[in-house]
């Protein structure tokens, strides 16, 4: 989608506004759109599984320790509990290397998708038409080629990290629920089934949200350029408080628009 298009989508009320897409296909076309990405997935996977397998295996381990009978001497099993605090430890300090390690592939694959999308979104913009340089807002190309680098980059750093171990997580504590009580495990899941409607629903209002963030940044970075490419007309004209007028509205507008697109976040 040319940034044309994106300004006349938010920007006008007459246009209709495209449906916002799934997670999952947005994930498929990020993954399409930069290979980086996919270069050691399945490793960083295999990673993430282990995260979320040491992250399970510490409280098996505290609950084996507390429920440990004493022994026919009413004495505690040391050798027993010292033997799981030694395997507890292996496993936090196993897991917090992998974790290091996720995070360090996340992070360097992160520098080389947005330095791609940097090219790519460079070479379209000077691939585009000097009328279409004319016809659109300047903050628009600048937010493209900026902003929007920087929300992919975050996400290829903790989103697939997240995708990674948090349903590797979920599914776990699920199977180790039902393996020590299934009616609990049961009613856990009845009563989160009703989230994944509202789940839903706060992912529509957050790219609402995100994409009305957008267009406030590029608003505002058209009245800066505007002001800083025309302060010889606008003080041969002196609307120099017009001009900061306008220049602290768009800014505050933009500051309204990160502040709703936090709040659905936090």
């Amino acid at each position: 989608m040319t940034a044309k298009s994106t300004e006349e989508r938010t920007d006008n009320p007459g246009v209709e506004a495209r449906r916002p897409e799934s997670a999952l296909r947005v994930l498929r076309r990020g993954l399409a759109a930069s290979p980086e990405l996919r270069q050691g997935l399945l490793a960083t996977s295999g990673l993430g599984l282990s995260i979320a397998v040491g992250k399970l295996t510490i409280p098996v381990i505290i609950e084996r320790a507390l429920d440990r009978p004493p022994r026919p001497d009413g004495r505690l099993d040391l050798p027993y509990i010292f033997g799981l605090a030694v395997l507890a430890g292996v496993a936090i300090v196993a897991s917090a290397l992998i974790s290091w390690i996720t995070q360090r592939r996340l992070v360097t694959r992160a520098e080389s998708v947005i330095a791609g999308l940097r090219i790519n979104a460079f070479s379209q913009v000077h691939n585009l038409s000097i009328a279409d340089h004319n016809e659109t807002k300047r903050g628009i190309l600048v937010a493209r080629v900026t902003s929007d680098a920087e929300a992919l980059a975050r996400f290829a750093q903790w989103g697939l990290y997240s995708w990674t171990v948090h349903p590797v997580v979920i599914l776990g504590t699920l199977v180790t629920m039902a393996a020590y009580s299934w009616p609990l495990a049961l009613m856990v899941t009845l009563v989160y089934i009703p989230v994944f409607p509202w789940f839903r629903w706060l992912q529509r209002r957050q790219l609402e949200a995100y994409d009305d963030l957008r267009t406030r940044v590029g608003d505002m970075l058209t009245r800066f350029s505007e002001a800083l490419m025309g302060a010889a007309v606008v003080r041969a004209y002196g609307v120099e408080d017009r001009t900061r007028q306008q220049l602290h509205h768009s800014i505050d507008r933009r500051y309204r628009a990160r502040l709703r697109a936090n709040r659905y976040i936090a």
